[in-house]
């Protein structure tokens, strides 16, 4: 039993001292852990630029031992999970359970010619909150003047495939119909890379919270979120650059003869014992009967045991057809506070805010999310959130308990 604990603890030391090193080259992870640890995000996550499969870092040392209430420890080496089939495939899974109970209060006066919240569709395979955003409207959801329900938001597994250490195949499948498939080459100078594939383009933070006001005010086709093309990013000390091409289109084939250009920077700083990044990304998009511009500047600061992030968005659309010219301007930022009390808890408030149509002087769209995340297990999180939101002058109460096991 001695040589066994003796042989765990030395394999919790050689994961750790591998990420070490790689955090002197590329690096990734969810943004709030990016802030609190001064990190990018190839840390945590296989696909460079975040989310989907986890790396060994997390689900062998960093989940164990840093995010779990009680952490592992060598005398349990039946618990340390290993997501390795062998050394060239890797398997992974994301599950989310939601209970959803919320109450909306419409006004008598509506929103001026917009629809009410409670009236609009939403699309019929959206995974997490029924949302979508109807172009010169408001980021809006179907749940009527009253909810108590259950829903199965997530159900994702992952492989990824490396025929060797410069080179993966990566595939992840979602419940609800959405996939990410690539190929990554790690063969650019900067610990850079390339990728080509079907993926969601590197614009903005990729929140974990999906309800996000920037998340879902990028994607009008949310949930489906990823494009087809191509993308390549390199890593030049305190920098991360990233620049991509896709189709523009919310399939796997281009419907017009234009592309989507997205691209992002960030620098990230160490000021005195503050982890601090702060950066921009822009996407253009010229589709069949409308362009897109869309402008937006990301930061983010972790100090002991407080982080920030911020994200913030000016979008600009413009209609083509001769039946519907004109252009629309919006702006939309999201902003989230932090603070970790004890191992294995995390509590947080966030702000979000929506101006859909900045040259009309209408109706704005905003909310205030209070929640705490408690990961009772290295790979099961809780997760209770109490959300205030206002449309106009209508309001919506929400409380949400998020059941998530990942691996």
């Amino acid at each position: 039993m001695e040589i066994r604990a003796t042989t765990i603890r030395n394999r919790m030391v050689t994961i750790a001292a591998l990420a070490v090193l790689m955090t002197t080259g590329h690096a990734d992870a969810t943004p709030r852990l990016a802030a609190s640890y001064g990190q990018n995000c190839q840390l945590c996550h296989v696909n460079p630029t975040g989310g989907g499969m986890r790396t060994s870092f997390v689900t062998q040392f960093m989940g164990p031992t840093e995010l779990a209430l009680k952490p592992l420890t060598a005398h349990e080496p039946s618990l340390m999970p290993n997501p390795k089939i062998n050394d060239q495939i890797t398997i992974g899974a994301d599950f989310r359970m939601l209970y959803l109970a919320e109450a909306v209060k419409e006004a008598d006066t509506g929103h001026g010619g917009h629809q009410a919240v409670s009236s609009l569709k939403q699309p019929s395979t959206s995974p997490v909150r029924s949302a979508h955003l109807d172009r010169g409207g408001f980021l809006v959801q179907d749940h009527g003047n009253a909810t108590n329900s259950f829903l199965t938001m997530q159900g994702s597994v992952y492989l990824s495939f490396d025929p060797d250490p410069h080179f993966t195949l990566y595939f992840a499948k979602g419940w609800y119909g959405g996939f990410e498939t690539f190929a990554l080459g790690r063969v650019l100078p900067a610990h850079g890379y390339i990728k080509v594939g079907q993926f969601v383009p590197d614009i903005g933070w990729r929140w974990d919270d999906h309800t996000r006001f920037t998340r879902l005010a990028l994607w009008p086709s949310f949930p489906v979120v990823t494009d087809a093309g191509i993308e390549a990013g390199i890593y030049p000390g305190p920098f991360v650059a990233s620049a991509g091409v896709f189709n523009g289109a919310a399939n796997a084939f281009d419907d017009n003869s234009q592309k989507e250009i997205v691209g992002r920077v960030l620098y990230r700083q160490r000021i005195g014992s503050v982890h601090a990044a702060l950066g921009g990304s822009a996407r253009w998009n010229r589709g069949p009967d409308s362009r897109e511009l869309t402008l937006g500047a990301q930061g983010q600061a972790g100090w002991g045991r407080l982080a920030y992030l911020g994200d913030f968005f000016r979008i600009r659309r413009e209609l083509l057809g001769p039946d519907t010219p004109g252009t629309t301007r919006s702006w939309v930022f999201s902003q989230q506070l932090d603070f970790k009390p004890h191992r294995g808890v995390d509590l947080y408030l966030g702000y979000d805010f929506y101006d859909p149509n900045t040259d009309s002087g209408g109706s704005t769209q905003s909310e205030v999310s209070v929640g705490s995340r408690i990961y009772i297990r290295h790979f099961l999180k809780i997760e209770p959130v109490l959300r205030l939101e206002r449309i106009g002058e209508d309001t919506s109460r929400r409380l949400e308990l998020i059941v998530h096991a990942f691996y």
